[in-house]
């Protein structure tokens, strides 16, 4: 009797190679894996405290003739509109408050009679850019 070996050792070779995978992923299942130790919570130093001064200090902002913005080269103002507060009258000399931002200046003017609490239609000119001196403020009239 004549037996056919070739099925068979291709039977033995599939039987071997599927036997080795199996043992190879049961192998790496069974690999210990390393315990991770949790992560240590790092607080931050609490950050010092920064005194602040208990009146605010104010610069004030005298105002200029627009005329004086031509004679400056390379030099952009952004015009701002709002509304200037007189807060206090001197001789010839009004103390003002410019809103939005809550900015101090001084106008000089001889002409016109006001009293604090009075409002004006006022530009503050802000420099965007170039070798500008400072803002300055326009008032443009009375507000009521």
């Amino acid at each position: 009797m004549i037996m056919n070996v070739k099925p068979m050792a291709d039977s033995r070779i599939l039987l071997f190679m599927t036997a080795s995978i199996l043992l190879i992923m049961q192998g790496c299942s069974v690999t210990p894996t390393a315990k991770t130790q949790p992560e240590q919570v790092v607080i931050p130093p609490e950050p010092t405290p920064v005194l602040i001064p208990d009146t605010p200090v104010e610069e004030t902002v005298a105002t200029t003739p627009a005329v004086e913005e031509q004679h400056v080269s390379n030099c952009v103002f952004h015009p701002n509109k709002g509304i200037a507060e007189v807060e206090k009258v001197e001789q010839g000399k009004w103390t003002m408050r410019f809103y939005p931002g809550d900015i101090a200046f001084v106008h000089h003017s001889e002409d016109i009679e006001t009293s604090p609490g009075e409002e004006f239609r006022a530009l503050r000119y802000s420099r965007t850019s170039g070798p500008c001196d400072s803002d300055y403020f326009e008032l443009l009239g009375a507000f009521n």
